[in-house]
């Protein structure tokens, strides 16, 4: 049963039209001087909901005008360092895989480059945590979109924190998952790729995770407005990729080993959940103080998907390129013969 204010609501929406003619064909002024009131005074608050709309619209609009202008610099300025990290990779080779011995134990190449990368994490991190280098770490390695805002595009220093923020962490458990992520599935990719490719990738993945997660936060305008940093972004891009080159590939969840499944059903799942969680369409939960970047990590699998699907194609036609080859030497051979 409805409620008795919904209830009575719904009666006097429905004798209003008996009301008004009452009032309208009654001789009495008062009657008149109360309809008279009460029609100008819905005249008005439509009039008023109608200007409320209009300005909202406008000032939506304006909203995305000025993102859009704001992120004119970003945007440049992740393609310009995404596009010079593939062109300094295009002028090296990639070496030979060797073994080195260390105290830790036997690394290949790709383990050295990924301690490399963890080493730089690392560094940043302590830095982070020292109070007289803290300044210069927050405004160089944390993406803080308002500072972009006021700059008006941003500055030199908070247009660097694109990449800065990508190598800095808030705590130990976020560097923890994060380098721990990146050591058992960094050299999954960098055995495929060769250092070159795997650096540029690494980096093309965080540009891209930046931006995005600094579009969505112009676009949308939070307040307060989040800041980001960490490497998840990179890593959801060698995720990515790793998903289109290995679909079938058996992984678990860490502290949850018992979990075991293909990685494409984790990273489609976990795909979905990050793109309906930014669009503000549901919400991943976690304890409390902790705030995922979702942006950043579509982002930056939007990039690895990309990546993953560059490769495959490549691979796909230098295959059939050489098939078309050996074909045409055996027509040669058979012909001669």
């Amino acid at each position: 049963m409805l409620p008795s204010s919904i209830r009575r609501t719904w009666a006097f929406s429905l004798k209003l039209p008996v009301y008004s003619r009452k009032f309208f064909a009654s001789n009495n002024p008062f009657l008149h001087q109360k309809a008279q009131r009460f029609f100008s005074f819905t005249a008005h608050r439509t009039a008023t909901h109608k200007s409320l709309r209009e300005t909202s619209r406008s000032f939506y609009s304006q909203k995305q005008s000025s993102a859009l202008k704001i992120l004119v610099k970003p945007t440049l300025f992740a393609i310009f360092i995404s596009g010079s990290a593939w062109i300094v990779s295009a002028q090296f080779t990639d070496s030979q895989d060797t073994i080195t011995q260390t105290p830790f134990g036997a690394l290949s190449e790709s383990h050295k480059t990924i301690a490399a990368i963890i080493a730089g994490n690392i560094f940043i991190f302590l830095l982070w945590k020292f109070p007289p280098m803290q300044a210069k770490v927050f405004d160089a390695f944390l993406l803080n979109p308002s500072q972009i805002l006021l700059d008006r595009g941003g500055s030199a220093k908070s247009l660097f924190s694109l990449l800065g923020s990508a190598f800095n962490h808030q705590s130990s458990t976020h560097i923890f998952l994060n380098l721990y992520a990146l050591w058992q599935f960094g050299p999954m990719l960098h055995d495929f790729t060769g250092r070159p490719n795997f650096l540029a990738f690494y980096v093309t993945a965080a540009m891209s995770s930046s931006w995005l997660s600094l579009a969505m936060a112009l676009l949308q305008r939070p307040l307060p407005m989040p800041k980001s940093l960490g490497a998840s972004g990179a890593i959801f891009g060698i995720l990515g990729t790793v998903c289109i080159l290995e679909p079938d590939l058996r992984i678990s969840i860490i502290f949850l080993p018992f979990i075991v499944g293909k990685i494409k059903y984790f990273i489609g799942a976990t795909g979905l959940l990050e793109l309906f969680a930014m669009l503000g369409r549901g919400r991943i939960p976690m304890p409390r103080r902790i705030s995922l970047d979702h942006a950043g990590h579509v982002g930056g699998l939007a990039a690895g998907l990309g990546y993953g699907f560059h490769i495959r194609n490549e691979a796909e036609r230098k295959r059939k390129r050489l098939e078309k080859v050996r074909k045409e030497r055996l027509v040669r051979f058979g012909t001669w013969w």
